[in-house]
């Protein structure tokens, strides 16, 4: 973290060791209902989370590595149920997530094509879910 007196880090390791338990918990769910998309919904989002917060406090190695385990996720769920707009939005997110940390880390080439697929992702689902192809209410 950039705060030089410690207190600003003393946080980010009670967020870090909040979300590695709440990970743990959801792979345990996961684990023992594999088939529950709602569990590795959760669990690809806390994934999420926790490289969002790596970003802000202590490198972009670790937020790489959280969002690459919620691409993981997402893109699984996406695949299971392709009409399922907000597992296609989940992966887009994580693999522009994924990108920025790739980006911060030099790696310029792999940023750009995990950007270029996000970019992708998100016009396929606009155009998905335009008035004109949704059942209005």
């Amino acid at each position: 973290m950039k705060d030089h007196d410690g207190a600003g880090l003393g946080k980010f390791d009670q967020a870090e060791a909040a979300y590695r338990n709440a990970i743990g918990g959801l792979e345990e769910l996961v684990a023992r209902s594999p088939d529950t998309a709602a569990y590795r919904a959760d669990l690809a989002r806390s994934h999420w989370e926790c490289a969002q917060q790596y970003e802000l406090s202590c490198g972009s190695g670790e937020a790489a590595s959280e969002y690459g385990a919620a691409v993981e996720l997402w893109r699984d769920l996406a695949r299971e149920s392709p009409r399922e707009d907000r597992y296609r939005r989940g992966l887009a997110n994580a693999i522009a997530g994924l990108g920025g940390a790739e980006q911060s880390l030099g790696r310029i080439h792999t940023a750009t094509s995990h950007l270029e697929r996000a970019l992708q992702l998100w016009q396929e689902s606009a155009v998905d879910n335009t008035p004109a192809q949704q059942d209005l209410v």
